[in-house]
Formats: C-alpha cells, sequence, structure tokens
C-alpha cells in the first residue's frame, strides 16, 4: 500500500519554491523569451503568428509539436505570450518538483528525504535557470516526468486509464523532440505489452494508434523531402562530432569540409541556395533568412546539405574509427558537466553567479584539483573538471543497480510488479544518452536536463535497493 504525503509537506514544498523563485526575481532572474528570434529549432516568428500550420506542415527541421504549440499561443496571446510563456514554464517546474517528490514517497522512500531531495533539485541553479528559458528542454522534463508517473501507477493499480496516457504522452513526446525517434515509441509499447498481460487488446490498439500517428511525419518528410525521420539535421550535428576541433577536414577533398555545419547558406557553393520551383512560395523553404534577419534552418538548402555532410561523416568515420570514438568520449565528459555550462543562459545566469558557485563547490573542487590532486589539465568551461564527478557517480550507482536488479527481473516476470518506474527510467536514460553522445556534440549537458530528474529519481531508487541488501544481509 503506498504511501499518503501529509497535506503539511505539500505546503513546505509550496514555500520552498515561491521563496526560492522570489528570491531569483529580485536579484534580476527574468523569463527570456528572446530564443524565440534567434533559436535554430524555431520557424520564423512572424509565420507562426500569421501562417502557422502551412508553414510547420513544410518544416523539416524539427517535430511538428513544439513550433505548433508555440505558434498558437503567439496567436492567442499577441501582446502578452512572453507572460504566457512564463507562466507555463514555471507550471512545468511545479509539476516536476511535485512529481519528483510524490514518485519517491510513492516507492517507499522517508518522506522528509524525499522533500529535501526534490526541493534541492528544484532551487538548483539548473532548474531555476532553464524554467526561465524559452526552449522545449524544460517542458520534455516535465513531460517525461508526467509519463513516469503514469507508468508508476499503472504497475501498481493495473488501471488502464495509466497505460492508455503512457502511449499517448511517448507519442507526444515523439513528436515534439527529434532525439525521441519512432524507434523509442516502438520500445515503448512492447515494454508495456511485455510485461502486462491484463487490457492487452486496447493497449494494442493505443500503441499501433501512436505509432501510426507519430509515423506520418516520417512519411511526409519522406514523401516531401525525401528522407525517413522527424528533423533533417542529423547529418549536420554528425559530421560536428565527427570533425570536432577540425580534426577531419584536413583528410577530406570535398569543399564541403571546410565549412562548419549551420554556416549561412552564402558560405556554401551556390547549389545548396536553390530551391525547387514547387517551394519557391513557401518562405519557411525558400527564404535564406528569417523576417528579423537571423538565418532560417528550415531553408530547402540544408535538406541537402545534411544528406552530404551525412555521406563525409561515414566516409570519414570509416577512415578513422578510432577518431570518432575519441570525440564521442569528450561528448560523454560534455554530457556529465553542470547544466547551467551554456551560453544561452548568461542572461540569467549572471545574476546568480555567486549561488552557483556556491552550489557548484568552485572553492572546494578548485582547491582539491590544484593543491591536492594538482591535476594539470584544463578547465571545462572555466568549471573545475571534478565538478563532472556527481553525474559520472549517477550512471555508475545506476548502472550497478541495474545489474543487480537483472538476473530477477529476468527470471520471472512477476519480479516486475514494482519495478516498472526504475527499468522505464534505465531505458530513456540509456537510449538519450548512447544516441545523444554518439550524435552530437557542444551542448550534450544542455539535452541531458530533460531526464536530470529522472536521474535523481534512479540514484535514490539505486541506494534504497542497497541499504535494503545491506540490512537482509544482516
Amino acid at each position: 500500500m503506498q504511501k499518503t504525503i501529509n497535506k503539511h509537506y505539500w505546503f513546505v514544498a509550496l514555500i520552498v519554491y515561491f521563496v526560492s523563485r522570489i528570491i531569483a526575481y529580485s536579484v534580476g532572474v527574468r523569463f527570456d523569451s528572446e530564443p524565440l528570434q534567434y533559436f535554430w529549432q524555431y520557424l520564423d516568428p512572424e509565420l507562426l503568428s500569421q501562417n502557422l500550420v502551412t508553414s510547420v506542415y513544410y518544416q523539416h527541421s524539427q517535430p511538428p509539436l513544439f513550433n505548433l504549440f508555440i505558434g498558437t499561443l503567439i496567436q492567442a496571446f499577441p501582446t502578452f505570450h512572453p507572460w504566457v510563456f512564463a507562466f507555463i514554464f514555471h507550471g512545468c517546474s511545479l509539476i516536476i518538483y511535485g512529481l519528483m517528490f510524490y514518485l519517491l514517497v510513492a516507492s517507499g522512500i522517508n518522506t522528509t528525504l524525499a522533500l529535501v531531495v526534490a526541493s534541492v533539485f528544484i532551487i538548483s541553479p539548473e532548474a531555476i535557470l532553464y524554467e526561465n528559458m524559452l526552449f522545449y528542454t524544460w517542458p520534455i522534463a516535465a513531460l517525461l516526468m508526467i509519463i513516469a508517473f503514469c507508468v508508476f501507477k499503472y504497475d501498481h493499480t493495473h488501471q488502464r486509464r495509466y497505460a492508455i496516457s503512457f502511449l499517448v504522452l511517448i507519442a507526444v513526446l515523439c513528436l515534439s523532440r527529434s532525439m525521441f525517434h519512432l524507434i523509442y515509441l516502438f520500445a515503448c509499447t512492447v515494454f508495456i505489452l511485455l510485461f502486462q498481460k491484463t487490457h492487452r487488446k486496447i493497449l494494442i490498439g493505443v500503441g499501433l494508434a501512436a505509432i501510426l500517428i507519430t509515423s506520418s511525419v516520417y512519411i511526409k518528410n519522406w514523401v516531401v523531402f525525401d528522407f525517413f525521420g522527424a528533423s533533417s539535421w542529423t547529418g549536420m550535428n554528425v559530421w560536428r562530432i565527427v570533425n570536432a576541433f577540425d580534426s577531419a577536414t584536413e583528410n577530406s577533398d570535398s569543399p564541403l569540409a571546410k565549412i562548419q555545419p549551420f554556416s549561412p547558406l552564402t558560405d556554401y557553393p551556390e547549389l545548396y541556395q536553390q530551391v525547387p520551383e514547387q517551394f519557391l512560395s513557401i518562405p519557411a523553404l525558400s527564404s535564406p533568412k528569417k523576417s528579423n534577419g537571423d538565418i532560417n534552418f528550415n531553408h530547402y538548402g540544408y535538406l541537402t546539405l545534411s544528406k552530404d555532410y551525412m555521406a563525409l561523416a561515414k566516409n570519414q568515420v570509416q577512415q578513422d574509427p578510432v577518431q570518432y570514438l575519441k570525440h564521442m568520449a569528450r561528448a560523454w565528459l560534455n554530457y556529465t558537466e553542470p547544466a547551467w555550462i551554456y551560453r544561452h543562459l548568461r542572461s540569467n545566469s549572471q545574476h546568480i553567479k555567486p549561488y552557483i558557485e556556491l552550489f557548484g563547490l568552485h572553492t572546494i573542487l578548485n582547491y582539491l584539483e590544484d593543491d591536492v590532486l594538482k591535476l594539470d589539465q584544463e578547465l571545462v568551461f572555466n568549471q573545475p573538471l571534478l565538478s563532472c564527478v556527481p553525474v559520472m557517480l549517477a550512471i555508475i550507482i545506476i548502472i550497478s543497480s541495474t545489474l543487480c536488479r537483472a538476473p530477477n527481473l529476468w527470471q520471472s516476470m512477476d519480479a516486475m510488479h514494482g519495478q516498472w518506474l526504475f527499468c522505464f527510467i534505465v531505458m530513456t536514460l540509456g537510449y538519450t544518452a548512447i544516441l545523444g553522445n554518439a550524435l552530437e556534440f557542444g551542448e550534450n549537458n544542455r539535452f541531458r536536463v530533460q531526464t536530470d530528474p529522472l536521474i535523481i529519481i534512479g540514484v535514490v531508487l539505486s541506494l534504497q535497493q542497497l541499504w535494503q541488501r545491506r540490512h537482509q544481509n544482516y
């Protein structure tokens, strides 16, 4: 039987959240809606407000839902949409905070300890900064927490509404963030069908519908743009990690190798600036720049560029796979760096710099590196290298717990009861970390943020298992 949480704990949680945000506001932290103007992932704000449906249909650079969501709010609140975005993003924080607290308590963690863990995360510089930046990272983190809640509730109640919600929300996730591929949706569908014998007919129907709806975007891109996927940028992203530090430039005869991906179209040969006649009337595809003067990375030319960069990347990996593995290792290091090390957070991070240094234990870590360990290494973005250790330890703890649980789960399906949440966390973390660090380079710690609440829950559940095993042995 699950523990109930006394309302006084919820009251304390609300006080913690609102006091921390009042303090953040008092020192100058404000919601930053400027990314809408210049982030690559957004369509032209003018198109979002005036030609939303057509522009989103012809968007090949990103899945459609997040731009559709942003454009809908811009049209509904043409003057006040920054305030609406701020309200929604703070709501995402409350969802993450509340569900983290609830899931820890419901999993058997002491209520006070669970509140402390959830509170430390929600008052962290990471939470304060990302909830105040208009980007999909924080809403995706909230969405993943809701999905985790559905997994937990279905495991313990077997009510089909939670399983249906799980599959529907996974589809929403895949249609909002390109990292969550159709394969992830398929794996989640198999996951819930494999370990649950009840409601199978309706879940198969919902799963197939979710896969079909998500596949429609992939099929549209295949028919219209000749690639099967949610984003056309894969080739450019892969070339960035293959050619990290310009290591592959000298080994290639292609003039494209000398040009960084995501450069202005004018930097490339004229071939890439051409637009097929049937798309000339579509500004989202034919305009090299947005109405505000920033680059339109949804231009048709980037489709061909990405395909050519992918060909370069494949050829380079075949020639020098060791170099690619080195770059992947560097991507993993970037993945473990503190999440507040992200250039687009500077407008707010400058206001809480002393708090960041205090929370990140910079003075202590710098002392350990310089005076105790005497590490002769460059700092990572002016951060102590030891600041990467917490995430590394978290990964080790979760992997160790997974290996301990695996034999029992493998021997008996009945052992899955009560383990669904942990299995979902491991599956999601493994998927995002392995895929992301194999294909991305430069912002790996930023895309880790979307799974950080799950990482924290996974670590606590892993330590809980270790504690229980030790007591059983004694």
